[in-house]
């Protein structure tokens, strides 16, 4: 008797069993043929052999909440050599193997075989589906599985659809998110916004160097290459992955300890106007962060793979590590070292972020060194993946460099402006983002590897589905709760940051740059998404020209708009009397938030026109219709927000001079916001409700149902 993995030579004799187990049901019509094909190649069908005759076959698949035998049979004539028991005991090693602590089995009503499956360990389950009106009965076995694997299983959890992905992605980025806030509470009460300058601009130029390297060859390169390679030869697409983790660290390393070495000059370019002791101190924490960059280039990499398999939870819970490790900075590692402290705090972070990752990566059956490969052929920069990776990045890490220089610029130019000004407009940045990772970084994410797949399979079909479904629901989320950060900016930054050094100066002007950064999100949000179908369908080049244009003009728009804000007219008392800034002297610190809105909102116009001409994946009617529905909908959110919000005060409900009531104005205010939005939009039937529900809550076994 041998058992073993079917080949596609074996195809005839599964067909020929299938056959025999369809008689008693004429009407079940599908191409088995194909499916079963493509099944054999994947690796999911085994067959028993006995005195070189197929004896039995079996179909186990591998499910986000365990491996599945949906097929089992066995020839008459070998029913009593105890066939169908070994194929049970193989599925169950293999299950154990791979730390799921069930195994699933189906059956249809016509076959009778409720008994075998009973009789061997299974438990029937209330689950009942149908096929074509026939109706098949769901078994389960629990299997022991220790609480350490248990942790694995769940970190290996995989992904069968963009919905149930953007789920746990948002909900990651908005637990991160969360985490983020009570970060910057932690630093703007413990070190006030003066402080905070050096350590927001020790970031920009380790960011830098990381975006330019990693972040720009992962979403442009390694994604869609990673995925082409799979497709023909595993072992070629894990030496391609170890290829780029070699190539990529080496560089990583040389690039940073070289600028660790320059590291008082790059201070003194990106931050002319700060003090000597701010600049020392920038110069130190720079030298420090400087290690994150190389952590964060393994780590991403990883993170890139592990999406092309749908673990999205590993990935998902990366940024919160990170979080926690700037935290425990904050709150161990500062009292001891100082200032400092919050430089080890994020490469601390950087290491949780890693090692969340890693079992996850290794279960995937990584191996840096593949089968039948040598150590050159792992270091080899000529190797035709890493050539066409670079050949893909270098003009997504020139937009992105753009993009990440624009921020250098604006450090350098904050640094001019009154103190704090750096403190200021990142943590009014850091806030609006939070909006645009929860939703939009979670679903263009989520969607990404889904889109490289269809356009690698050349289904243009999909692609297009793919790109639609992110592009509504991105503007059925954002643009409301934009609305709804520009009317509660204040409360939002009184109940995040005002704690201790934070001052009343500093809560109005963060509030007004959160409020300039609001009008800007849906651009913001709908930049990722476009920017990755794009990169989807290997175009590079065409964001990252936008990326360069835009960027030249959000410095001028800076310029501008600073030196408008310097002496009194009519645009500095506009702006002073829309965001509510009168009797506070300098300003200038919104120039910076307005000029990045107005870049974010032309970036995101060029990139649809081009996308338009380039793919046409959208319908121009389609989204109009949508938006419309949205804006009218978001409308009446605001105004029934507005009225709670005041109409707490003005009947004293609340009282704002305590932490309880502010937050209380704000939760009572957003919440009827958010209700009001729901209750118009199904009024209206906006089609992005139901997709939303059939997307995001859908269930694993519906899933499972379709695929029978």
């Amino acid at each position: 008797m041998l058992l073993r993995k079917a080949e596609l030579k074996d195809k005839k004799e599964i067909l020929d069993i299938t056959n025999l187990l369809y008689l008693n049901i004429p009407d079940f019509v599908w191409n088995r043929n194909n499916f079963i094909q493509k099944q054999i190649e994947k690796g999911e069908y085994f067959i028993i052999e006995e005195s070189g005759e197929v004896a039995g076959i079996m179909s186990l698949r591998q499910r986000m909440n365990g491996m599945h035998i949906e097929t089992l049979a066995v020839k008459e004539k070998f029913q009593s050599n105890g066939f169908g028991t070994k194929f049970i005991e193989f599925a169950k090693k293999a299950s154990q193997e791979r730390e799921f602590d069930t195994l699933f089995a189906y059956s249809f009503s016509e076959y009778n075989i409720a008994d075998f499956y009973l009789k061997r360990g299974f438990k029937l389950m209330k689950y009942v589906g149908y096929y074509k009106h026939h109706k098949y009965n769901c078994f389960g076995m629990k299997l022991n599985v220790s609480n350490r694997s248990l942790i694995k299983r769940i970190l290996n959890i995989q992904t069968k659809n963009v919905g149930f992905a953007s789920v746990i992605l948002m909900g990651s980025y908005f637990s991160s998110a969360l985490l983020g806030l009570l970060r910057d509470r932690l630093l703007a009460g413990r070190f006030g916004t003066g402080k905070l300058d050096s350590y927001y601009a020790a970031f920009t130029v380790p960011d830098f160097i990381a975006l330019i390297i990693i972040f720009g060859a992962i979403s442009a390169a390694i994604i869609p290459i990673f995925s082409s390679y799979y497709v023909k030869s595993k072992e070629d697409a894990w030496q391609y992955v170890s290829a780029v983790l070699n190539i990529f660290l080496t560089v990583l390393i040389v690039i940073c300890l070289l600028l660790i070495i320059f590291a008082p000059l790059l201070v003194s370019i990106i931050a002319p106007g700060f003090s000597e002791e701010k600049r020392l101190s920038t110069i130190l924490l720079m030298r420090i962060m400087f290690l994150s960059p190389i952590i964060f280039g393994i780590s991403n990499v990883i993170s890139g793979i592990l999406q092309v398999f749908g673990r999205f939870l590993a990935t998902a819970l990366a940024p919160v590590m990170y979080n926690i490790g700037i935290i425990m900075g904050i709150l161990f590692f500062v009292p001891i070292l100082g200032i400092t402290g919050l430089a080890w705090g994020v490469v601390f972070g950087g290491m949780l972020h890693l090692l969340i990752q890693i079992p996850s990566f290794f279960n995937l059956g990584f191996k840096y060194l593949p089968a039948g490969r040598q150590v050159r052929d792992i270091f080899n920069i000529r190797h035709p993946g890493v050539l066409k990776t670079i050949k893909l990045m270098a003009p997504r890490s020139l937009g992105m460099g753009a993009i990440q220089f624009n921020s250098i610029i604006i450090t350098a130019i904050g640094s001019t402006l009154a103190s704090g000004s750096v403190a200021i407009f990142n943590l009014a940045n850091n806030m609006s983002s939070m909006l645009t990772n929860a939703i939009a970084i979670s679903l263009s994410t989520a969607v990404f590897p889904a889109m490289s797949m269809a356009y690698s399979q050349e289904n243009k079909k999909d692609f297009e589905k793919k790109f639609s479904g992110a592009f509504h629901q991105i503007l059925f989320l954002i643009i409301p709760s934009s609305i709804l950060i520009f009317l509660l900016r204040a409360q939002i930054v009184r109940v995040v940051l005002g704690t201790g050094r934070f001052g009343w100066i500093d809560t109005r002007l963060t509030a007004a740059c959160l409020g300039m950064f609001s009008l800007g999100l849906f651009a913001q949000g709908l930049i990722f998404v476009l920017s990755k179908t794009f990169y989807a369908a290997h175009n590079t080049k065409i964001p990252a020209t936008i990326s360069v244009v835009v960027v030249l003009l959000n410095i001028l728009m800076v310029l501008l708009f600073v030196w408008l804000l310097s002496f009194p007219g009519v645009f500095l008392d506009s702006v002073k009397y829309i965001l509510k800034l009168q009797g506070i002297g300098d300003i200038r610190v919104v120039a910076l938030p307005m000029a990045f809105v107005i870049m974010a909102i032309s970036q995101t116009f060029l990139l649809l026109i081009f996308l338009y001409k380039k793919l046409k994946t959208f319908r121009v009617k389609d989204i109009s219709k949508s938006l419309i529905k949205i804006l009218i909908a978001s409308v009446v959110m605001a105004i029934a927000a507005f009225l709670v919000r005041q109409g707490l005060v003005i009947f004293k409900i609340i009282e704002l001079q305590t932490f309880l009531g502010v937050f209380l104005q704000l939760t009572i205010s957003g919440l009827t916001g958010i209700v009001v939005y729901i209750f118009v939009s199904r009024l209206l039937k906006s089609q992005e409700l139901k997709m939303i529900k059939e997307s995001f809550f859908r269930t694993n076994f519906r899933t499972i149902d379709k695929s029978k």
